[in-house]
């Protein structure tokens, strides 16, 4: 059995209480995974994290949206994720 950085994604999630609504898949180049957070105190939608991982299951990108408007994204600066994006990536929920 091994552990994966999608596997600890999901597990920070989990215990943050985001709601896993939209993964596509393992079955191509990137898989997207979306979950939400309802924001205590303030109307509309839902908080949304995008998460992308590439092929290996490294973070290739994270979006953080408010009302289906970005207001926080990280990706890394080279072709591999390093763990400064994997630590930001967690560190949003």
């Amino acid at each position: 059995m091994s552990y994966h950085v999608i596997d600890l994604v999901r597990e920070r999630a989990n215990e943050r209480d985001w709601e896993l609504i939209f993964d596509s898949g393992p079955n191509s180049d990137r898989r997207t995974i979306v979950w939400e957070h309802p924001c205590p105190g303030q109307t509309g939608q839902p908080m949304e994290l995008e998460v992308t991982f590439n092929v290996d299951g490294r973070v290739v990108q994270t979006e953080k949206r408010q009302d289906g408007v970005w207001c926080q994204r990280t990706s890394p600066t080279d072709g591999f994720a390093s763990t400064t994006v994997h630590l930001e990536t967690l560190s949003m929920m």
